[in-house]
């Protein structure tokens, strides 16, 4: 069975050690960095140090033409290619040969040395990955939406990064939400229903999705990753027909391609959707990369043109009303009810995503990112947790939020289930306790004030 560099023979070529030596590796048909087979390059000293006219250009992909992959490194140099008659030069900073690389636009190159992802990774606050079905960009966001754990190096898994406080956002019918403002997403509902302290025990598809958005932001998220799929499709967005057929005074729901960029504005909340059915996104995102047979590739230019010359659609030229995001973060405080956390009975993980609690059922299916029972089992003990942290129901959620964290960070897990050591626990984020939290079938579970 091959090594290593029986693999890099095969993909590159070459014969030895290094960079080539003899075979068809960089140093073909002998030592040294010519090619073999009469190529030249004219590249026998530094590639970087290379450069020239158009026509010097011309001629060395001709001389390229057929050639190993190592070849294309001749085109990298930092003097770059002239084209005098058009005033421009053209720089090739890295030759790529992997089909499954990331858009040059949305990569990261890090040094062997060095496995610390960069800040500007998330410069862009909206990215779109859009595509006809089959084509792997749930499969993407599936990737993404685990990115949130470390993971041990080794298996190329620990590049696959995401923000540790980045939220998988779905539309859960018949979920139970209680007292929370949706009033930026949904208003106007029949028989005058408030929105802004909405409560229900079936909500709709739309009703969830905004709920679990509201929800996420109160908890700490600093981004949501959307699949289409899961979506409510009457909340993303609306089409122009039927703009035309109900007034927007009587629609209740703002598409939420309305609000994706006051989201970032006002409060910093990024967002990467995954879109095969509505372009109408193209105007607002930041980036967008097209999947073509699990390949990558960056559509954000030909995307905004496509925008600009539909630039008539209603979806994208209107946002909230300014402030309402950070309105809803500084102004709208819920309480968890302590006593409603008291499980009056046994509790027991039954899976990963479902905990008998006393005689109430929490369903926890919406909650994508869990990943393991023992995590749903320090859920189980924190929900317990609150009995005692919200006796007085008057400490905030995202205050109890804190103070589980802390507890934990400096006691460990075993502080949630004191006397208990079947070491059946792992760490949960505070993003799916608060969704347990928010999920618990209990009237009165918490208030708003």
């Amino acid at each position: 069975m091959g090594g290593r560099g029986d693999y890099y023979k095969q993909k590159y070529g070459g014969g030895g050690r290094g960079r080539g030596r003899g075979g068809r590796g960089r140093g073909g048909g002998g030592g040294g960095r010519g090619r073999g087979n009469g190529y030249d390059g004219g590249n026998s000293n530094n590639n970087n140090n290379n450069g020239g006219s158009m026509a010097d250009l011309r001629r060395l992909l001709q001389q390229m033409d057929g050639r190993q992959y190592p070849s294309y490194h001749d085109l990298e140099t930092t003097k770059g290619w002239v084209n005098t008659e058009a005033g421009i030069t053209l720089y090739v900073g890295r030759a790529q040969s992997d089909p499954f690389a990331p858009p040059t636009r949305c990569r990261v190159v890090l040094q062997n040395s060095v496995a610390q992802i960069p800040p500007t990774l998330y410069s862009n606050p909206i990215r779109a990955m859009a595509t006809r079905g089959f084509h792997g960009k749930s499969t993407l966001l599936q990737a993404l939406q685990l990115g949130v754990y470390l993971k041990l190096p080794g298996d190329g898994r620990e590049f696959c990064v995401t923000s540790p406080h980045a939220m998988k956002i779905r539309a859960e019918d018949g979920r139970a939400v209680s007292s929370v403002d949706i009033s930026p997403f949904i208003n106007n509902l029949p028989f005058g229903k408030d929105t802004t302290n909405f409560t229900t025990p079936d909500a709709s598809g739309s009703t969830s999705q905004a709920s679990n958005i509201v929800e996420s932001i109160e908890a700490g998220a600093t981004a949501l990753l959307i699949d289409e799929d899961t979506a409510a499709a009457n909340f993303m967005c609306r089409d122009d027909k039927m703009v035309q057929l109900v007034a927007a005074e009587k629609e209740p729901i703002t598409p939420f391609v309305r609000l994706v960029r006051s989201l970032y504005q006002e409060i910093g909340i990024s967002s990467v959707l995954v879109i095969g059915g509505s372009g109408d996104f193209f105007a607002v995102a930041d980036n967008v990369v097209m999947m073509d047979c699990y390949k990558t590739h960056d559509a954000t230019d030909r995307a905004k043109q496509i925008a600009a010359q539909a630039s008539g659609s209603s979806n994208g030229q209107h946002s909230c009303q300014p402030g309402v995001f950070q309105k809803l973060r500084s102004s709208c405080k819920r309480y968890p009810v302590g006593d409603a956390y008291n499980p009056a009975g046994k509790t027991k993980v039954m899976s990963k995503i479902v905990i008998q609690y006393g005689e109430t059922t929490c369903d926890l299916a919406g909650l994508e990112q869990l990943v393991t029972k023992a995590q749903t089992n320090t859920i189980t003990n924190s929900l317990q947790k609150i009995a005692s942290i919200a006796s007085n129901d008057g400490v905030p959620l995202s205050q109890v939020l804190d103070q589980i964290e802390q507890a934990v960070a400096q006691q460990g897990l075993d502080v949630l289930a004191p006397g208990q050591f079947h070491g059946g626990l792992a760490r949960a984020r505070r993003l799916e306790i608060a969704g347990a939290i928010n999920r618990l079938r209990r009237t009165g579970n918490i208030v708003q004030r």
